[in-house]
């Protein structure tokens, strides 16, 4: 599963791309006990009780990402989940965030998976 990312974005480097895929193809996601120290100036909120951490990469083209080449730019999420949250796939969890939160103009692409097999590009 991937993302593409339907608005023009302007990369690190000032470049613009439109159209650019975004998965977490080959990177570390996580959840751990806790809240992140840097989630509020108010102190730790007794409801959340982990946090969701991964990396994502942004390649040009959903095909750049099959052909395994490098991407172009990649990103970090550090979030606070509650308990009920870790009751849902982590994947799941982390696109919903960049969707709401880092690109909201997306459109979901599912690849097909082959019995038996696990798909690499989550």
């Amino acid at each position: 599963m991937g993302l593409t990312i339907n608005d023009t974005i302007t990369l690190e480097n000032g470049m613009t791309i439109t159209g650019a895929y975004l998965s977490f193809n080959r990177q570390h996601v996580s959840i751990i006990p806790g809240q992140s120290p840097t989630l509020s100036a108010e102190g730790p909120d007794p409801s959340i009780s982990y946090t969701a951490c991964a990396t994502y990469s942004i390649w040009a083209s959903q095909q750049a990402c099959q052909n395994k080449l490098k991407p172009i730019q990649t990103g970090m999420i550090d979030y606070a989940i509650t308990t009920a949250q870790t009751q849902t796939a982590l994947h799941t969890l982390l696109y919903n965030y960049i969707k709401t939160n880092i690109y909201k103009n997306t459109t979901d692409v599912i690849e097909p998976v082959t019995p038996g097999t696990v798909s690499e590009n989550l």
